[in-house]
């Protein structure tokens, strides 16, 4: 366990934190970290299914609003510690990883900024001196074909190792056309199916540890993913008089969109991990390199009319550098650590809105946007103990963001922008400090109290429609308070982990309207207040029989907002919830394990049911997402000590009708629409391990 940048015991870690080992996420059926999402408590992942081309995390209240890339996440993504600057390029297969550790609650001491929602940090597992390898083969509904084979190689003894990992998997889509397959649109035809995805992702790494002082990793990784979006379609019931019925297809998976929307992902990064240790002195740096590109689209009117179609694309690339130390002092009775963190990022995106929706006197829009990042941080924490069971922690990280951007219109926008595009500027400072106490009640029960302030940087205004409001908005400030418990009882049976946490949520970007009516400038709008609660639960029943669940409340409402972002939003008012929140979230798994003869046989079972409560995907709480729950199951048998394993399983065993994501639309196109979750999936999976 790493969530502090130093080894511990999850239940001597004084955050509320989630880890799932390899083992967990293979029993899961786990392939995709957007898959995570009810296995931690309060975790939402409102993630466009099919292909998908970006990873929007919400915990706490605290998410991603916005997919432009002049807009930073609220829940920042990690890959062995090295900082992902864009949700766009945060979707990662689940292969050769060691565990994944969600932090939930603002992190902006030893993480940094956009992290005051919460991180995730995908951790894989490093070459060692052991000879292994292991693949697995599935196949599954709606034509499932896939494969992962990774293996560890020793190439000098004790000195020099190297793993090589692959993933590759293709799936047919899950909604279906409801129209002529022949129907024209800006970038093709609609026939067949929406939602395939063909993927392959490969990493390989290299590790040199020439003594026990000094560990040197060099990794590479890519993903290269293509496929579909799944269209809007209307929302049963929600048509207004005059409209086709055929367009009300949400029972049956049907969409009448005209525009089969592309969705592709390719990412690829360098990574290089130096660990050495002097004495009581351990120097950490981590030096990495990402670019991404992405392409999407979307039928947002769900109809064959062309009313509005749109495509997106980003180019991105990354480098950061950080340097980390740590030691202890005062005969190990203060653990500390600090560092210098340097971030680097470009990027460009392009807009591009077809249809009479998206026209002024009869022309389409595109829209470019440009910018970079520059940012500098430094960071010092502390834990001291004074006593054998009372320890006190406190830190505190500066940091400094510089951003420059150029947003352009064309072709009508022109008429407000000149010949030309306007170019925007901003620099921003934080501070973020952080305090806590811990008391070590019994060697097997934690008690802790934490203030912790987080920051979501500021960003030029990627939908400015006027040079008025083509400037700059500022950072969000979040000061959080939490206490935990974190206990094993009765021998170590019964694991009982629980926190509470009240945040002041203040400045919060949100879009507004200004006063033309035609520009929709991001803005430091707002106020809230959000509070609850989080619970995990692991029993183990019998030898055979392991129970665990979770569960979550979360109070998540504006306390205020200014009028720019009300006056033309009448819905949009304090006392609304904040989006992807539900007030509840629980899920329970049970695994039994029985032996079968004397060879080191087994069957196992496992079985999961997760329950999110309704949400409101925007501020303004017009469109309410029902809250709807999910049964996977699991049948395993494995031969030979593990070596090999034959499961079945089943996703949606029920096969639930649910709404992942949706807009109101009544006022525009007569309904709602929305997009519908995945049907029941079953599936094969073979596993060897040498």
């Amino acid at each position: 366990m790493t969530a502090q940048h130093r080894k511990e015991r999850l239940q001597d870690t004084p955050v509320a934190v989630t880890a799932l080992s390899a083992d967990a996420l293979a029993l899961r059926g786990i392939s995709d970290v957007t898959q995570i999402a009810g296995t931690v408590p309060g975790l939402v992942i409102p993630t466009s299914v099919g292909a998908g081309t970006s990873t929007n995390f919400y915990m706490r209240g605290v998410g991603q609003f916005d997919n432009y890339a002049t807009v930073d996440p609220g829940v920042g993504v990690y890959l062995d510690g090295v900082y992902i600057g864009r949700s766009q390029a945060g979707i990662f297969d689940i292969a050769n990883v060691e565990r994944i550790e969600v932090l939930r609650g603002p992190q902006g001491t030893l993480y940094g900024k956009n992290t005051i929602g919460g991180l995730v940090n995908i951790i894989t597992s490093k070459p060692g001196p052991d000879f292994s390898a292991d693949v697995r083969l599935r196949g599954g509904s709606r034509n499932l074909l896939g494969g992962m084979a990774a293996i560890n190689l020793p190439l000098v003894e004790d000195k020099l190792f190297a793993s090589f990992s692959v993933n590759a998997s293709t799936q047919d889509g899950y909604v279906r056309s409801a129209i002529d397959p022949q129907l024209a649109n800006p970038f093709g035809d609609a026939p067949g199916r929406f939602g395939d995805k063909q993927d392959i992702s490969a990493r390989a790494a290299i590790r040199y540890r020439p003594n026990s002082d000094l560990d040197i990793n060099l990794s590479a990784d890519m993903i290269h993913r293509r496929g579909t979006a799944v269209a809007f379609i209307a929302r049963d019931g929600s048509l207004a008089d005059g409209i086709d019925p055929v367009y009300a297809t949400t029972s049956n998976r049907r969409t009448s969109a005209g525009y089969r929307a592309p969705e592709e992902n390719d990412g690829k990064g360098l990574a290089l991990h130096v660990d050495y240790t002097f004495g009581d002195i351990t120097v950490q740096s981590i030096t990495s390199y990402r670019d991404s590109s992405m392409l999407s689209g979307g039928d947002y009117d769900g109809t064959p009319s062309q009313f509005l179609d749109q495509r997106m694309a980003l180019d991105q690339n990354q480098f950061s550098q950080e340097i980390r130390f740590s030691g202890t002092s005062f005969d190990d009775r203060l653990k500390w650590i600090g560092g210098l963190f340097y971030f680097h990022e470009k990027f460009d995106q392009e807009i591009n809105i077809y249809g009479s929706e998206g026209t002024l006197y009869g022309l389409d829009v595109d829209q470019y946007i440009s910018g970079s990042t520059e940012s500098y941080a430094a960071f010092l924490q502390g834990t001291f103990s004074v006593s054998d069971t009372l320890s006190v922690t406190a830190g505190g990280r500066y940091t400094e963001d510089k951003k420059d951007g150029s947003v352009f219109w064309t072709p009508y926008y022109d008429i407000f922008f000149g010949s030309g595009p306007v170019n925007s500027r901003g620099k921003w400072g934080a501070f973020t400090p952080h305090a806590s106490i811990e008391w070590k009640m019994t060697p097997d029960a934690l008690l802790y109290a934490s203030y912790t302030r987080g920051f979501r940087s500021g960003g030029i205004n990627g939908r400015a429609g006027s040079p008025a409001s083509a400037g700059t908005y500022g950072p969000e400030k979040l000061d959080g308070f939490e206490g935990g418990l974190k206990s094993d009882l009765f021998g170590k049976r019964l694991r009982a982990n629980i926190a509470a946490y009240y945040n002041l949520y203040k400045d919060i970007q949100l879009i507004a309207v200004d006063t033309s009516g035609t520009s929709f400038p991001t803005v430091n709008g707002g106020e809230a207040e959000v509070y609850g609660a989080e619970v995990e639960l692991e029993a183990q029943i019998t030898s055979q029989l392991n129970v665990s669940a979770n569960y979550a409340y979360t109070h998540a409402q504006y306390t205020d907002l200014i009028p720019a972002v009300t006056m033309f939003s009448p819905t949009l008012k304090a006392g609304n919830r904040l989006p992807n929140a539900p007030r509840h979230t629980f899920s329970i798994a049970g695994n039994y394990v029985q032996p079968v003869g004397n060879a080191g046989s087994e069957l196992r079972l496992h079985a999961e049911y997760r329950y999110r409560g309704f949400v409101y995907p925007f501020s303004e709480n017009e469109f309410k997402n029902a809250g709807y729950g999910i049964l996977d199951g699991r049948v395993t048998f494995a031969a030979d000590a593990d070596r090999w394993q034959l499961s079945a399983y089943c996703l949606n065993c029920a096969n639930k009708k649910y709404i992942i994501w949706g807009q109101y639309r009544v006022n525009t196109f007569g309904f709602e629409a929305v997009i519908p979750g995945l049907p029941r999936e079953l599936g094969l999976e073979l596993r060897a391990k040498f």
